[in-house]
């Protein structure tokens, strides 16, 4: 149990440095819906097409966290691991295309 123990206190630090990144990602968001008005992907600034798959890399990855179940039979899951794992590559890799790739792993 110290291992689920230990594994939900990092998930709820992870969930945290999500809330910031999608509350920016929001922001960018409504300020793209808000000047480009227009509804089909293909037809947005190249860069916001970018902001829009980096918003959806990151929902990816907190949801595929948020829905795997963390014990199984009484242990921590194997699942649960690497849904933790795949959440910290998603905003590694949200971090990396905000910075050019100029920036180290933050997780």
């Amino acid at each position: 149990m110290e291992k689920v123990d230990a594994h939900l206190n990092e998930t709820v630090d992870l969930i945290d440095f999500y809330k910031v990144l999608l509350r920016e990602q929001n922001t960018r968001l409504e300020r793209i819906v808000f000047v480009e008005e227009v509804q089909e992907f293909n037809l947005y600034h190249y860069k916001s097409q970018a902001d829009i798959q980096n918003t959806q890399r990151l929902l990816n990855g907190i949801t595929q966290l948020l829905t795997t179940p963390i014990a199984q039979e009484g242990q921590l899951s194997q699942e649960s691991i690497l849904a933790l794992q795949r959440a910290k590559e998603a905003i590694n890799a949200h971090l990396k295309a905000i910075y050019d790739k100029n920036i180290d792993d933050v997780l």
